[in-house]
């Protein structure tokens, strides 16, 4: 995911990161690392408020972006998301 001010990316370290267009560094206050296995894919709301992520782990977990805090965590597959 990107927008103006930052792209958002998932990766096999099991982190979501968010990288600053500008200064082409990553934003460490935004780091989320709540999921066990690899982030296969993030989605972000269309308020710009809320991503949500799927992982390896079977979760798909919805993030607020303003506090940077796990709001819900689906955990029903049974399978990679």
């Amino acid at each position: 995911y990107c927008n103006d001010n930052y792209i958002c990316s998932g990766s096999e370290d099991k982190t979501i990161r968010f990288w600053d267009f500008s200064t082409k560094l990553e934003i460490t206050e935004k780091r989320f690392n709540g999921h066990e296995k690899e982030v296969v894919k993030v989605c972000i709301s269309p308020d710009n408020n809320t991503i949500a992520s799927c992982s390896k782990d079977r979760t798909v977990r919805l993030i607020d972006l303003d506090k940077n805090i796990e709001i819900h965590k689906f955990t029903e597959h049974t399978d990679s998301v």
